[in-house]
């Protein structure tokens, strides 16, 4: 597993992106709000809107990164 030189703040917000061919998973943590979106300009740019609203201080993907522009 990944190291990193930082540790999170105790209010850190975070977004996971799982990848795959037809779509996009997202899920926030704490609140747990979840997205799914196409993988797709269309799907990629909801998923870019979402984001922003949850205010995401860190946002992380799976390592087998795909995404389709």
């Amino acid at each position: 597993m990944a190291q990193t030189s930082a540790k999170l703040e105790s209010n850190a917000i975070v977004v996971g992106i799982d990848v795959s061919k037809d779509h996009l998973d997202a899920g926030q943590y704490p609140s747990g709000d979840l997205i799914q979106t196409s993988n797709d300009t269309k799907g990629i740019r909801t998923l870019l809107r979402w984001i922003g609203r949850q205010r995401a201080v860190y946002v992380v993907f799976e390592a087998n990164l795909a995404v389709r522009l």
